[in-house]
Order: C-alpha cells, then sequence, then structure tokens
C-alpha cells in the first residue's frame, strides 16, 4: 500500500454488484498532483529504476478542480450506468468536501467516453496533450 499515491486506495471509490467489484473511480484535487507519484519513487528504486526520472510530467488538471483521473467498469458490468453512477456519486462525496468543480480528460478518438461524460453534466473547456495522444478536457460545476 503506498498512502497518497495517484492509485491509492484513499483516492479510490468502489461500487459493486452483489458484494463484486464492478467498477472503480479514482481522482484527487489538483493541488495534489504535483506530489502524486512521489510515495511510488522508493519502488522504482528498488526495481532499479532511475526514481529521480518523473513518470507523469503532462498537467492533467488545473486549479480549483478536483480531477477524475480513472474510471473504469467490469466488461460485464458495461451499459448498466454503472459508470455514471460512480460519476453522480462521487460528485456528491467531494461536493460536500468543498469541491466545486470537477474534471477529467477524454481521448479524443473515445467518443463513447465523451457521451456519456456529457450525459453527467461534463463541457468541453479546452484540449490537451497527453503523452502522444490529445484529449479534450471537460468540467462539471458541483
Amino acid at each position: 500500500m503506498l498512502p497518497g499515491y495517484r492509485y491509492s486506495y484513499e483516492r479510490t471509490f468502489v461500487a459493486t454488484v452483489e458484494d463484486e467489484v464492478k467498477g472503480i473511480l479514482v481522482g484527487y484535487p489538483h493541488v495534489d498532483e504535483a506530489n502524486i507519484d512521489l510515495p511510488f519513487e522508493p519502488l522504482l528504486k528498488k526495481l532499479g529504476v532511475d526514481n529521480k526520472k518523473q513518470l507523469f510530467t503532462d498537467q492533467e488538471s488545473y486549479p480549483g478542480e478536483w480531477y477524475l483521473d480513472t474510471l473504469a467498469v467490469a466488461e460485464n458490468a458495461q451499459g448498466h450506468g454503472l459508470g455514471g453512477q460512480l460519476i453522480d456519486t462521487v460528485a456528491e462525496i467531494i461536493k460536500q468536501r468543498g469541491e466545486t468543480t470537477m474534471s477529467l480528460n477524454v481521448d479524443q478518438t473515445n467518443p463513447r467516453a465523451q457521451a456519456l461524460y456529457e450525459r453527467h453534466g461534463f463541457t468541453k473547456n479546452g484540449e490537451l496533450m497527453i503523452g502522444s495522444h490529445r484529449y479534450n478536457h471537460m468540467v462539471k460545476a458541483l
């Protein structure tokens, strides 16, 4: 376990169906983005990987945003609204924590995902490159 890491349990919301994990949503506030991978560095050193090399160099979120990093739904649970339920539930939770904007990036080659996000109140407010892909940056007011 790596507390504070980008994909740590503290940043992961889980959806279950009949006691089986069927979906996850991982996210964090923008203020955490600069240091979110630091807990991973000691493991890299143990593996002989240069732990001074920053793994993720692209900015993915902007000040004032709570960033939805990952949304995944098990293949056998897709098409039943679980992803949208995760988005809506987490949006309410983070709103209660004082967040005012939720953001995400969707690959421009994934119109199905973009349509899901639009159905749940996200609107495109820009574009950016992450790695070698162009993404639409989308935001949702909470």
